[in-house]
């Protein structure tokens, strides 16, 4: 079966499983109809990047795509996971413990790790130092099977 459609499929999945589970605990204990789009998106992101992160990452290895882009689409993704990871903590808690925020703290600590991650991992994508660049520049490069530049002589 083509990873594509089986993607497709697990996505929809979650998805199905996650809103009627979360119906039925009572939506009106807050917003968690609202909450569910967004882990939905979050978690198509995730998949839809390391898919994407996949098959660039074959190009990369031939000459056929920029390792920073690639990197940046990897980054991408760990965001994504990170965000999905906070709003399931997050619904998880308004189910259990209401939208009043009287749901364990445990469940906010890793929420505070889960999106300062994200935005580090945004920022690192958007704005990367020059060190950054040229590490992941040069640990493609020793990774291709061909070279980036060639030597005319």
């Amino acid at each position: 079966m083509n990873v594509e459609i089986c993607s497709n499929i697990v996505v929809i999945a979650i998805s199905l499983i996650v809103g009627i589970r979360l119906l039925k605990q009572g939506a009106s204990r807050g917003a968690l109809p609202e909450l569910g789009g967004t882990l939905t998106a979050y978690i198509w992101c995730s998949v839809e990047g390391a898919m994407y992160y996949a098959n660039m990452r074959k190009r990369a290895r031939h000459g056929l795509a920029d390792p920073i882009v690639t990197n940046r689409v990897l980054l991408w993704s760990c965001y994504a996971i990170s965000g999905a990871i906070t709003e399931l903590l997050y619904m998880t808690g308004v189910a259990v413990g209401g939208s009043g925020g009287s749901y364990p703290f445990i469940f906010d600590a890793i929420m505070i790790v889960t999106t300062t991650a994200g935005a580090l991992l945004i920022l690192l994508a958007f704005f990367p130092p020059p060190a950054y660049l040229r590490w992941v520049a040069s640990d493609e490069a020793a990774a291709s099977d061909t070279p980036k530049t060639a030597t005319a002589k």
